[in-house]
């Protein structure tokens, strides 16, 4: 459960540190269709005092604006996305925190849970792999009353 939750969380920090880039392009972008919509309406105010009129100015005027309004729309869309990540990825944290912390408690709890139970083991169930017969001889040497035990051989050291 706890490696789904961090591949989903890994998944989301990912989209939202793509999301924060796309964040930043957005807004130089912005703000250089600003500056153009500000020359281009400079351009026009000049235009007119110099006594020249062109639809085709104010057309490209209109363009700029436009521009500028996507622009501005990029900006917000990607402002609303990444505060999403930040939502799903505060609930999803939280998700595997609580998840952890279940796990913990009924694991805790078993663990201390101590029961004894006695087996009686069978003859049927005792297997023999290896079987073997070992002799030791020993000397008994009776000397006086006391009976006195001597290896057979000296044991090799």
């Amino acid at each position: 459960m706890n490696a789904q939750l961090d591949r989903q969380i890994s998944t989301l920090e990912s989209k939202l540190n793509r999301e924060e880039r796309e964040l930043k392009e957005d807004e130089s972008d912005l703000q250089h269709r600003k500056l153009e919509e500000l020359g281009t309406h400079a351009e026009n105010v000049f235009s007119l005092f110099g006594g020249r009129r062109s639809s085709r100015r104010i057309s490209s005027s209109l363009s700029k604006r436009r521009l500028t309004e996507n622009a501005k729309a990029d900006v917000e869309e990607s402002v609303g996305t990444i505060s999403e990540y930040k939502r799903q990825l505060d609930e999803l944290k939280l998700k595997r925190d609580d998840a952890a912390r279940e796990i913990n408690e009924r694991w805790g709890n078993l663990v201390n849970e101590i029961t004894e139970t006695k087996i009686n083991p069978k003859k049927t169930d005792i297997y023999i792999s290896i079987f073997g017969v070992a002799w030791m001889p020993f000397y008994i040497v009776k000397a006086g009353n006391e009976l006195i035990e001597l290896a057979a051989f000296k044991p090799n050291s």
